[in-house]
């Protein structure tokens, strides 16, 4: 489920707040959720909270505008 202008959700059970980028998937992966404006999340069980992220990192928590993320299942 998605609010927000084109977000395009493809995974299963996954969803987006704010607004994506026109024509391009917002989330890809699986349980997977993205808060912020134009972001893109092609991961697993993923979840952003920020805008302009891109990740395809499983299992990761991104935090922050323009953030990225190196590994997963890390506390840090």
């Amino acid at each position: 489920s998605a609010i927000g202008a084109y977000n395009k959700i493809e995974g299963n059970q996954s969803g987006a707040f704010g607004v994506g980028i026109y024509n391009v998937d917002t989330v890809k992966g699986d349980n997977s959720y993205s808060v912020g404006n134009k972001n893109q999340v092609s991961a697993n069980n993923t979840f952003v909270v920020g805008n302009n992220v891109k990740t395809s990192l499983d299992n990761a928590v991104v935090l922050g505008n323009n953030s990225t993320a190196e590994s997963s299942d890390v506390v840090s």
